[in-house]
């Protein structure tokens, strides 16, 4: 499940349990489309993985990558608070694929993240 909203053109993500496919569709997709139209970039994401347990099935996860590469020439930043070992690994391998810069934050610097993304 997704908890989403937007503020300042900025993102607020917070994932619960595992992600299914719609949570993306259902949940984010008309507020981008909407603010990459009237400002032409969205300025960052934050987004809470401290809860987040993976994805349903597979047409879960390739929802979630569509919606990323989606989004990628259109984000400034990707803020990621979680504290999963895993993790560490996520702004490595975007750095390759993606465009806008990616960082993981621990959850005790979850003030710093919001700070961080909204700097753009």
């Amino acid at each position: 499940m997704i908890e989403f909203y937007e503020d300042e053109n900025v993102f607020y993500i917070k994932v619960f349990g595992k992600i299914e496919a719609g949570d993306f569709e259902d949940n984010i997709k008309v507020p981008a489309d909407h603010i990459i139209a009237e400002s032409g970039r969205i300025r960052g994401i934050l987004i809470d993985t401290q809860d987040f347990e993976g994805w349903e099935d597979f047409p879960a996860l390739m929802e979630h990558i569509g919606f990323i590469k989606e989004l990628d020439d259109n984000v400034g930043k990707v803020a990621i608070v979680g504290d999963q070992t895993w993790q560490k690994l996520i702004p490595p391998i975007a750095s390759l694929f993606l465009q806008p810069v990616v960082k993981l934050f621990n959850p005790e610097q979850k003030e710093e993240a919001e700070e961080w993304v909204k700097s753009w």
